[in-house]
């Protein structure tokens, strides 16, 4: 008797488990066992969740619960320690069964089963074909138009909101929101849709044509400076940070800009995202590349002038001109050097 009620009891759990299971995720890595595991890392309302499954001659299935679509994280290891960042692989996943098939590792996997990952795959071939063509110029617009194309096909999937969201660095707010306004009325109104529309109306405040919002923060000897106080200069605001890869790999084109038009009524105002933890970094960086203009940051989780702003990723930068107006936006390479010789004079960069 006491038997069966320790089955039962042990049970139990599993049971409750399974009347809240709406969606699987199974397949195949290759010929993996254990220790290897694989890791699914979801979001279920406000909380994160990270399941993991053995692998059994590559064989895995994982099984949870989902309120909405999500767009998940799903890793491999070989080694079973837990999510690694060596080995993962972004992955929609809704309700039913979603089958993930690899040769052996996340990165090549294919993921199939249900309609997001149908369009997920659809838009993605899209952009790659963008990817495609012959200056970086005609691939950002070969790019808008895949999005554009995609959304007008499909204004009901998420795959348009996440689509949206990764050009609010790169596409004018207007032409976003024109996009954002022809999706579905339960996109429009998901909490991610609001969040969207929320982003929008920050950046149409700092869209070419408007007057750069003012705001102070500490330089790195701890002084407070102002963006108003360079009033009658052209500024460069550039936002970076210590950690970012790309940011630092810019840093070299900043500074032959600012040798060759400092002596002009030109300069950069760097506003970097490091946090506090990270300002001997910060300090460092600007050492190593040797970065000479005024630097600022509040050192916060959230930089305020990052913020009001409207800066999603980094590097990022906004021309300002020396009546406080926003000129020009995300100017790198050779697009800076173009549009300083227009607005400057054409000189020669000091290398």
């Amino acid at each position: 008797m006491f038997r069966i009620l320790f089955i039962l009891f042990m049970a139990m759990p599993y049971l409750g488990f399974s009347q809240k299971t709406n969606f699987i995720v199974k397949g195949s890595i290759g010929q993996l066992s254990a220790p290897a595991k694989v890791y699914l890392k979801y979001y279920t309302g406000t909380q994160t969740k990270i399941d993991s499954a053995i692998l059994r001659k590559g064989k895995f299935e994982l099984r949870g619960y989902l309120s909405d679509i999500n767009r998940a994280i799903f890793y491999v290891n070989t080694k079973g320690t837990g999510p690694s960042r060596e080995d993962y692989r972004y992955l929609y996943i809704d309700k039913g069964t979603t089958t993930v098939n690899s040769t052996g590792s996340a990165k090549s996997a294919v993921a199939s089963g249900t309609k997001i990952i149908a369009e997920d795959t659809e838009y993605q071939t899209a952009l790659a074909k963008a990817m495609k063509a012959s200056t970086p110029e005609e691939v950002q617009k070969q790019h808008y138009n895949a999005m554009e194309n995609f959304i007008k096909a499909h204004p009901s999937s998420i795959i348009c909101l996440r689509a949206l969201y990764a050009n609010l660095s790169s596409a004018e707010p207007q032409e976003l929101e024109s996009l954002f306004l022809s999706l579905s009325p339960e996109i429009r109104n998901s909490n991610d849709g609001k969040g969207f529309f929320s982003a929008i109306q920050v950046l149409k405040k700092v869209a070419i044509g408007q007057t750069a919002p003012d705001f102070s923060q500490p330089d790195t000897d701890g002084k407070t400076v102002q963006l108003s106080s360079f009033r009658g200069k052209y500024v460069l605001l550039d936002f970076w940070a210590s950690w970012c890869v790309p940011c630092r790999k810019e840093n070299p084109t900043l500074i032959n800009a600012y040798k060759s038009y400092k002596d002009t009524n030109f300069t950069i105002l760097g506003v970097s995202l490091d946090e506090l933890s990270g300002r001997d970094d910060w300090l460092k960086a600007i050492r190593e590349d040797q970065i000479t203009w005024t630097q600022l940051s509040d050192l916060k989780t959230e930089n305020f002038a990052a913020k009001l702003y409207g800066v999603s990723s980094i590097p990022q930068n906004f021309l300002i001109d020396p009546s406080g107006k926003i000129i020009a936006k995300n100017l790198k390479g050779v697009e800076l050097e173009k549009k300083l010789s227009e607005i400057l004079g054409n000189r020669n960069y000091i290398k």
